[in-house]
């Protein structure tokens, strides 16, 4: 049985509420895989953000164009 909800209970749900389970859903998927990623890139109200760390170890989201160099 699995306790992911489905697309349309994902969109009713608060934005920020939204975007921590599907946060969370990810670091599973990821853990259990055993791999990672030095970049995570979200699209957010339609516009597509990345997520970088500061050099005080503070994690914000930045503007990203797609097909960059990245």
């Amino acid at each position: 049985m699995s306790s992911g909800a489905l697309p349309g209970q994902r969109s009713a749900q608060p934005p920020m509420r939204a975007a921590v389970s599907v946060q969370r859903s990810i670091g599973r998927a990821v853990a259990s895989g055993g791999t990672s990623s030095s970049s995570l890139v979200l699209n957010l109200g339609g516009r597509w953000m990345r997520q970088v760390t500061d050099g005080e170890g503070q994690e914000r989201l930045v503007p990203h164009e797609l097909g960059g160099e990245e």
